[in-house]
């Protein structure tokens, strides 16, 4: 009997290959020329397997081909390109996937032709184009599982996107210049109702005024004794400025008022934060102040539901202070499709940080 069992795994091990990728969580088990490329990736040193599309997994990939890596608790997507002259990085996601490596266990890649694919998990599915031919990496189609059964999220250009739910539709307006595509999507933040896409529509009209972009400035132009503080004021909390100075940039967003500046710094995919400085910590001319002058929002919002406040709207992991529902704040800024900058006051402390838009709404 004890025979047999081992012929069975043995069996199982050699016609699912899958499995071993699966439970290895090892890069080594992915073909040799993904493997390679996603090793020339710096960005991309520490990460490890948690799955990949079904022709990946079994050793024969083609066309495309889907991989999600982890690192600690930051989940991205890697995507690669065969071309006639061999494979080819596509790209790979900025933004986690769903926030803990948990909840991405039951992802599912899923290859749809040689330009679609999609990510699934339960209850909710997500189909993009990959890019790099004629479509960029649009989202185009999402079928999620609400209350009130399946809600269609249909993509539209970059003009909007269409929900239908229940005999019921309405159109989500992300910003024109970061719709939903692959790089930057975030399952948890999706609206995943039409009255969530609503709520973020009507916040959206009422920061219009977005967070900017920000200019990398080299390190060396920054005062090594500078204190980075959560909001313009030196009795907030201080943000720890032990990785920004082994950076070679931090980034400079704007000059707030005659004090302060708006900056922030990154390292890889593992952290961000946003903070403010004295403006006795960078020299910059008047004009220079003049023309990155940042004018902030004053819009009071309410928590809809339970949400959270995170330090860190890009990679938003290990950053989270919970808000629970009825929590009332002041919107600053609107920052892409999915986060809002706004401050609130949580056991007596003024915070400024991003919650979900999706979670929030105007006080009319």
């Amino acid at each position: 009997m004890i025979k047999k069992v081992i012929c069975i795994c043995l069996i199982a091990v050699i016609l699912i290959p899958g499995i071993v990728c699966a439970l290895s969580m090892d890069n080594t088990y992915l073909p040799e020329e993904i493997r390679l490329l996603i090793q020339k990736e710096e960005t991309l040193n520490g990460f490890e397997l948690i799955t990949a599309d079904e022709d990946t997994l079994r050793g024969y990939p083609t066309d495309i081909s889907l991989v999600m890596l982890a690192k600690g608790e930051c989940c991205i997507l890697f995507v690669a390109r065969e071309t006639d002259a061999g494979w080819i990085t596509q790209a790979c996601s900025r933004k986690s996937l769903y926030p803990t490596k948990v909840m991405n266990e039951g992802i599912k890649l899923t290859k749809i032709d040689s330009q679609r694919f999609e990510i699934g998990w339960p209850g909710e599915t997500y189909r993009f184009y990959a890019g790099g031919t004629d479509h960029y990496c649009w989202f185009y189609e999402a079928e999620i599982q609400t209350d009130k059964g399946i809600c269609i999220a249909k993509g539209e250009g970059r003009e909007s996107i269409l929900f239908t739910c229940n005999g019921e539709e309405t159109r989500w307006f992300p910003p024109y210049y970061d719709n939903q595509t692959w790089l930057n999507f975030n399952p948890y933040l999706f609206p995943k109702s039409i009255e969530e896409a609503d709520r973020s529509n009507r916040i959206m009209a009422s920061l219009s005024e977005y967070f900017p972009d920000g200019t990398a400035i080299k390190i060396k132009h920054l005062k090594r004794k500078t204190h980075l503080y959560n909001c313009p004021d030196k009795n907030s909390k201080e943000i720890d400025t032990s990785l920004l100075f082994k950076q070679d940039t931090f980034i400079y967003y704007g000059c707030l008022d005659d004090e302060w500046y708006i900056v922030g710094y990154q390292n890889d995919h593992d952290y961000s934060c946003v903070g403010y400085i004295t403006k006795k910590m960078l020299s910059l001319s008047k004009r220079e102040q003049r023309i990155t002058k940042i004018a902030l929002y004053n819009t009071p919002l309410i928590a809809e539901e339970n949400t959270w406040l995170t330090m860190d709207p890009f990679y938003s992991q290990n950053q989270y202070i919970e808000i629970p529902a009825g929590t009332k704040m002041i919107g600053l800024g609107g920052l892409d499709a999915n986060y809002v900058y706004v401050e609130v006051e949580i056991n007596g402390e003024t915070i400024r940080g991003f919650a979900p838009k999706k979670h929030l709404d105007t006080i009319c």
